[in-house]
């Protein structure tokens, strides 16, 4: 079974705001929704959010509907040359 990794990335800066190793057993849903959360609370309400995991979408889709955040599906290129380049150096 391969790992789980969460990766957030700020699109204009190109910056990663967050990159964990979920364990085993961890919910991904939950881990997501936490750190939305609290990024609110610090950072304020984002304009938009670009998702490329069709179950992170599916579980955030009414929050971001309450809060109006603009949430998009789609590929994440520069996140998954980030998980290929993970993978080849491990």
């Amino acid at each position: 079974m391969n790992p789980l990794v969460f990766i957030v990335m700020d699109l204009q800066s190109q910056t990663l705001l967050a990159m964990n190793l979920l364990k085993p057993k961890e919910d991904e849903t939950h881990h997501c929704i936490r750190f939305l959360c609290e990024y609110i609370e610090v950072h304020g309400r984002p304009d938009a959010l670009f998702i490329g995991n069709p179950i992170i979408y599916s579980a955030i889709v009414d929050i971001c509907k309450k809060c109006d955040i603009d949430l998009y599906q789609t590929k994440l290129n520069r996140i998954n040359n980030i998980l290929d380049d993970l993978e080849n150096n491990i």
